[in-house]
């Protein structure tokens, strides 16, 4: 194992500095460890998605994980500790040398069967912020280093080295090495290039360091995911979002042979298509791979420009059936608020002049909805809009089309707008418009609007 290094350059804070310092608890791993833990073989070593927190615990959407958990409790540092020691401990895990514990923070490593577990706290106003994640089992020791390469830093998680060559001649070095030995290529930014083997997610960064006089450095950052999503051979660009368990890509490959990738390498794992062929409308189509388990792979693909924009999403059985249940509730408190909606509208029809529509018997208003350029699966009715936006844009669609129609003189009677799903109803004179939209952080948001005593003028997307 190559030895460790003191210098501190690129460290700030001392609660830092002793975190750095309780990895050095990461002697144990040997060269098998390079043959990166699959998907279950994380779970089987902890499975924080499910681990116990501190009671009273609250995580924020995506923050429970196979791999990770971060929750905010009112709590004091040490119970959290204390808590979370114990819990570990009972659980066959090893607390290393040298932990970090104060007022304000602390960080802990555990050691268990080779994988390596931090655990952190730190206070922010009321609460305390934890988190615990899980770094593996990788023996970065073993990863490819040009000759003559200095050591920086070294942890079981992170490691750096000064390097004799050029910035260019050691990013070609890195890939060709990471390559040869079955790391796959996974995307980029900036100076950093992602492999993936299995269900480590490798961030190998080439760089040249201004405190390290210019030289170049080569840093190596694992980490472990939750989805072990394949992408076919020659893709160069790409995004995955461990948080959503979401890779995008585009690619000139035709989706007929995408599709025909993914039913070869998802076969060995148990996973089946749902449907013979892929289901199409236009230039969009989907299939759907179900395990035994009843967990999902979406393989989905929109043809632009002569390029297959693909994305491909697991969720598991579980978030399946949440997302069901979201639906279904957000479906009923549609319905409901519609019926209020129309309830206190017909009330209002006794009311002055003003307040009642101008239109002619037996015409109703026209109502002008821009729908967004990026929003696709539109159905539309005179009385009825049904649509998807991107991940995390329905929200602000409905918070602008409220703030439009109270602008022209609308009343809201109804508004709950939170960050998964909501709904608004607002009238004027004997009209009435609800609207409401789920946002599952996972697949596009829905939206849909209902019209009573006016119709909808949707334009088409730009």
């Amino acid at each position: 194992m190559r030895c460790f290094a003191t210098r501190g350059e690129a460290i700030s804070g001392w609660g830092m500095v002793w975190f750095l310092l309780s990895g050095l608890f990461a002697g144990g791993s040997s060269a098998a460890d390079l043959q990166a833990p699959s998907v279950e073989e994380v779970r089987t070593s902890i499975d924080l998605s499910t681990w116990p927190m501190y009671p009273k615990g609250e995580p924020r959407p995506f923050d429970r994980r196979i791999p990770s958990l971060s929750y905010a409790v009112s709590a004091s540092i040490a119970e959290v500790v204390d808590f979370h020691r114990k819990q570990l401990s009972t659980s066959g895990w090893v607390e290393a040398p040298n932990p970090y514990l104060g007022d304000e923070s602390a960080n802990i490593i555990f050691r268990k069967n080779g994988y390596t577990l931090s655990l952190t706290a730190s206070k922010s106003e009321e609460k305390v912020n934890v988190s615990l994640t899980n770094h593996g089992n990788l023996s970065l020791s073993e990863l490819p280093l040009p000759e003559g390469a200095t050591p920086l830093f070294a942890m079981a998680y992170y490691t750096s080295h000064t390097v004799p060559g050029t910035k260019s001649e050691s990013r070609a070095f890195v890939d060709r090495g990471l390559i040869a030995s079955g790391w796959i290529p996974y995307g980029l930014a900036g100076d950093s290039r992602m492999f993936k083997k299995k269900a480590v997610l490798l961030n190998a960064r080439v760089f040249e360091a201004p405190a390290q006089q210019g030289k170049t450095v080569v840093e190596y950052m694992p980490q472990l995911i939750s989805a072990d999503l394949p992408v076919p051979p020659g893709v160069e660009s790409m995004q995955y979002a461990d948080t959503t368990k979401r890779l995008d890509y585009k690619t000139p490959i035709a989706p007929d042979e995408i599709y025909a990738f993914y039913a070869k390498q998802l076969a060995p794992g148990g996973w089946k298509p749902t449907t013979e062929r892929p289901v199409t409308d236009g230039k969009k189509s989907f299939q759907i791979h179900r395990n035994a388990q009843g967990d999902l792979i979406t393989v989905e693909i929109r043809i632009y420009d002569d390029q297959s924009e693909t994305t491909v999403q697991h969720q598991t059985a579980a978030e399946v059936e949440e997302e069901r249940r979201r639906g279904l509730a957000a479906e009923a408190a549609r319905k409901k608020q519609l019926a209020e909606a129309r309830e206190k509208a017909a009330m209002k029809r006794g009311g002055s002049p003003s307040e009642k529509s101008s239109a002619k018997p037996g015409t109703k208003t026209k109502l002008a909805i821009g729908l967004p350029a990026n929003s696709s699966e539109v159905e539309r009715t005179a009385s009825s809009l049904r649509f998807q936006l991107p991940v995390g844009s329905a929200k602000s669609f409905i918070e602008a089309t409220k703030t439009r129609l109270e602008g022209e003189g609308w009343k809201v009677l109804t508004s709950t707008i939170q960050e998964m799903g909501g709904s608004i109803a607002l009238t004027k004179g004997e009209m009435t418009i609800s609207a409401t939209f789920i946002e599952s952080g996972i697949l596009p948001g829905q939206v849909i609007m209902q019209a009573v005593g006016v119709e909808f003028d949707a334009t088409t997307p730009r």
